[in-house]
């Protein structure tokens, strides 16, 4: 009982409503790691048994495909890039700049590292944004051709890009490789052709197919090299965040900040850049580290 005096004696009038504010800020912070812990136990129960598949018959030709594995210094020539006149590796044209070179997930909590989209086709305009098939992109946002970011920012949507996971240098992982073969569609929009800065991103069953059900994502442009991308972490819409970074240009060349950051190993502190809208930013006290060594599959 002394004890629980004293310590009423310590919350001092007015201070009760600062308590409430803070248990529940607690109590939102729990739900959004426990929501991400299920989903990296998740994810890495399926990657150690991808491995194991890889340890038992590395070689997977009669499958049509190869995993390759490689390190930093062999980043740009086995991942799929889009070029600097919008051409993919995959032979698609058209594919904005907004997608080229190659991109790291610095932040993402599962073994997800690297993102080329030279496998990618971009369908723009209005035909691109009308048979967009993702189901956290609205039928009211395909009505008026806009789309809107998770706190209602709302931008003219110019188009979709879509890809396959698997497809040849296109995704990459750290400790497994994951040959998936789930299409994924990126919904985007900006006020100029020439920056897109909110995209909507979603799996559907084919490229311009139906949706897949799944969790709402988005990605918000902070600079020409950095999106921050977005999820739901809980079901109560707390947002999670993490950082697609260009580490290489369309050309193959660093992007300084960022490569040094990808090769900083977790050492370097990121700079807080919020998106165009003013929201987000990083603060960390560091970058993540993405590891020594990648797989993916072979182009």
């Amino acid at each position: 009982m002394a004890q629980l005096d004293l310590a009423s004696d310590i919350v001092e009038e007015g201070q009760y409503e600062s308590l409430d504010e803070q248990t529940n800020t607690s109590r939102h912070t729990r739900l959004a790691t426990v929501g991400l812990a299920v989903t990296v136990v998740l994810f890495g129960v399926s990657a150690f048994l991808t491995q194991r598949q890889i340890e038992v018959q590395p070689d997977t030709t009669e499958l049509g495909f190869l995993p390759v594995h490689f390190d930093h210094e062999h980043v740009f020539e086995s991942m799929s890039n889009v070029n600097c006149q919008g051409v993919g590796e995959g032979g698609s044209t058209g594919i904005p700049q907004d997608f080229s070179g190659v991109w790291w997930m610095d932040g993402i909590p599962t073994f997800e590292r690297l993102f080329g989209a030279g496998q990618a086709t971009w369908t723009g305009g209005e035909e691109g944004c009308k048979s967009a098939g993702i189901n956290v992109y609205s039928r009211d946002e395909q009505d008026r051709g806009v789309i809107n970011d998770m706190k209602g920012n709302e931008v003219p949507c110019r188009g979709r890009l879509d890809f396959r996971i698997g497809a040849g240098g296109t995704w990459s992982y750290t400790h497994a490789w994951m040959p998936g073969s789930m299409f994924v569609q990126f919904v985007c929009g900006g006020e100029t052709e020439g920056f897109l800065e909110v995209c909507k991103i979603g799996a559907v069953i084919r490229p311009g197919g139906l949706g897949l059900p799944g969790p709402s994502y988005w990605m918000v442009r902070s600079n020409t090299n950095l999106w921050i991308r977005y999820s739901y972490a809980d079901i109560a819409g707390h947002t999670f965040q993490y950082y697609l970074k260009q580490i290489l240009d369309c050309s193959g060349q660093p992007v300084d900040k960022y490569f040094h950051n990808f090769n900083s190993h977790g050492a370097d502190k990121p700079v807080k850049e919020a998106d165009v809208f003013g929201n987000g930013g990083d603060e960390r006290d560091h970058v993540s580290d993405p590891g020594d060594s990648f797989w993916v599959t072979s182009k």
